[in-house]
């Protein structure tokens, strides 16, 4: 069963971890798995990944860190952004922008990094979610508020807005992780979780009509290149597990040419050698960014280097 695949870009503070739990609905109860905070300091500090069933379809959601992180330099977002980008090895489905009141410079410079990073036809799979909206239910107020921000008189964010055709979703993700005791709080948690269930509904009425999968060249050129290194990867550790397997029989024969081998070493050294063989099979179906650590990253430095390099060039780009 094919699932779909959303990536989640945002700002610090913009609601975009509060979206992913509200997607997820752990429990049924809002659980949060994606650590939700209150402050200006984002509370990502890399890629989080996390799949959920919901009647027979399938999701796959990936928090980014926050754009504008106060504690993380630009390239090091950029590059979390990045290989958040990359983890989805079959390809987005959609590219969630999360905003939650005007759009922001900081904002406006995301978006244009997001179209640099791979190509014109991305906007056709990015939509802009419009957080802590409380009249997300009413649809005129939605479009009033699509309308305002339209009639900002601002030319790059007008042409940002009609560059995805104007795709905004409104809702409201109230906390419910309230600090405090007693009878209000319990109200308000509760309301809150209505409120987030009413949201969730919405986001996956839309996302039930999105279709296609969104392939940049670039992604199908990293993963042809992760391919490839599993390959010679699994060529080098059999040839080595052959080297220790003939190493044991002549030792076994008491034929031992090489110092320092014994029976148990030599064991050992099968035994790990055929868990690394069955571990490299499986990286053949993730993301980049579940290699990273096992040396296979190396081979794609420059490639991320690249990237980020033309991503911190679109910061000081606007939409043309």
């Amino acid at each position: 069963m094919a699932k779909k695949t959303l990536l989640l870009v945002g700002r610090t503070g913009s609601g975009k971890s509060a979206l992913a739990n509200i997607l997820v609905n752990k429990e049924g109860n809002f659980e949060e798995i994606f650590k939700e905070g209150g402050y200006s300091v984002s509370e990502t500090k890399g890629i989080q990944v996390e799949k959920f069933e919901l009647e027979g379809k399938k999701y796959q959601i990936i928090d980014t860190v926050g754009i504008s992180d106060t504690k993380m330099e630009p390239d090091e977002v950029l590059s979390i952004i990045v290989r958040g980008c990359r983890a989805a090895k079959k390809g987005l489905n959609q590219i969630l922008f999360v905003i939650h009141e005007k759009f922001t410079q900081e904002e406006v410079e995301a978006y244009n990094v997001l179209i640099k990073l791979f190509d014109k036809e991305v906007v056709e799979y990015i939509t802009i979610i419009r957080t802590k909206f409380s009249n997300f239910e009413e649809e005129k107020e939605c479009k009033k508020d699509i309308k305002l921000l339209i009639d900002e008189g601002n030319e790059i964010i007008t042409k940002m807005i009609d560059s995805c055709k104007r795709r905004i979703i409104h809702v409201d993700n109230p906390p419910i992780n309230i600090v405090g005791s007693g009878k209000k709080v319990e109200m308000r948690i509760a309301l809150n979780k209505e409120i987030r269930a009413e949201s969730r509904k919405i986001l996956l009425k839309y996302l039930e009509s999105c279709q296609g999968t969104y392939r940049p060249k670039s992604l199908d050129e990293i993963n042809k290149k992760i391919d490839e290194c599993v390959k010679k990867e699994d060529k080098r550790l059999r040839e080595e597990l052959r080297t220790i397997i003939e190493r044991l029989d002549k030792l076994e024969k008491g034929e031992n040419l090489r110092e320092g081998d014994t029976l148990e070493m030599l064991k050992s050294q099968i035994r790990i050698t055929e868990k690394l063989i069955e571990d490299n099979k499986k990286l053949a179906d993730k993301g980049l960014f579940e290699v990273v650590g096992r040396g296979l990253d190396k081979l794609l430095d420059s490639s991320l280097k690249a990237a980020i390099e033309v991503a911190t060039l679109a910061n000081k780009c606007t939409i043309s």
